[in-house]
């Protein structure tokens, strides 16, 4: 497959583009590892939305359900409404089900399955 142009990049430029910006920025922060179920929600949470709306989804989300597994055994609305500002918003009751639906299918690779899947 042709690059966009019709121009292969060199190594030895984007060596040259990242220390050029590392010189200019500085090298990234590494985020600390966190779990990985934690930035799964997150980013299911952060879809079409800023991230101060996506923090605050996320801080309540975890204010109403501290575990994980009560936000699997949660109902999409239940989940919805956490999340949701304003509360008929459908975006927010399309995360509720994303979520709950991520969470029943980790679960089912790695634990019990969700009571709801049975």
């Amino acid at each position: 497959m042709e690059p966009p142009g019709g121009r292969r990049t060199s190594t030895g430029s984007v060596e040259r583009v990242i220390s050029a910006l590392r010189k200019h920025y500085g090298s990234p922060g590494r985020r600390a590892g966190g779990d990985p179920l934690d930035h799964l929600i997150g980013t299911i949470l952060s879809q079409n939305t800023s991230d101060a709306n996506t923090d605050r989804a996320y801080r309540a989300l975890r204010e109403r359900f501290p575990t994980w597994e009560q936000v699997r055994d949660a109902t999409d609305a239940e989940v919805a409404h956490a999340v949701d500002e304003p509360p008929d918003d459908s975006r927010a009751h399309l995360r509720g089900r994303l979520v709950t639906e991520r969470l029943a299918e980790v679960c089912l690779l790695y634990t019990s399955p969700s009571p709801r899947a049975s």
